[in-house]
């Protein structure tokens, strides 16, 4: 298929979308939007089973195990509860966040398509181009431990 095919290139306004190409770019926003609202509610229910698992898991050992325990153990569960909950709070405001990025890139995408409005298709693109960026970075950050596990799990076969 020829590029000519799917865009409309014009040497005075530069890129133009044609109707297949803006079609497939409706169908991204819609999905765009399913997708980060499906993440929405499920990022809700893990605020909600954050809070009341916590609240269970702090009153099952705070209290009900507490007579059969060391009391001083009371303390190390109670800040290994807190400890992941800010852990757990903190990975869902971050994974919020990269939803917000989709959502806003979804509906964004839609109204400059509707509208046929450039300066919104430059915004909705930025906000992807974030997400992206975001994503490579974590990509980034996965692999780099991934490959210090693998040359650690390595130096230690070697040194035995």
């Amino acid at each position: 298929m020829d590029t000519n095919d799917i865009l409309d290139i014009q040497d005075n306004s530069g890129l133009n979308v044609n109707s297949l190409t803006q079609n497939h770019l409706y169908q991204i926003a819609k999905w765009g939007k399913i997708i980060s609202i499906i993440i929405f509610v499920y990022i809700g229910l893990m605020i909600l089973y954050m809070f009341v698992g916590m609240s269970t898991f702090m009153a099952l050992f705070m209290g009900g195990l507490s007579d059969s325990m060391d009391p001083s153990m009371d303390a190390g569960f109670g800040a290994f509860g807190v400890f992941f909950m800010i852990l757990l709070g903190g990975m869902l405001l971050f994974g919020l966040y990269l939803n917000y990025l989709l959502y806003k890139f979804s509906t964004t995408l839609k109204m400059a398509l509707d509208d046929q409005n450039s300066s919104l298709l430059t915004e909705s693109f930025s906000n992807l181009k974030n997400l992206f960026k975001i994503y490579g970075i974590i990509l980034i950050i996965v692999v780099a431990i991934y490959i210090i596990a693998f040359l650690g799990t390595i130096s230690t076969i070697l040194l035995r």
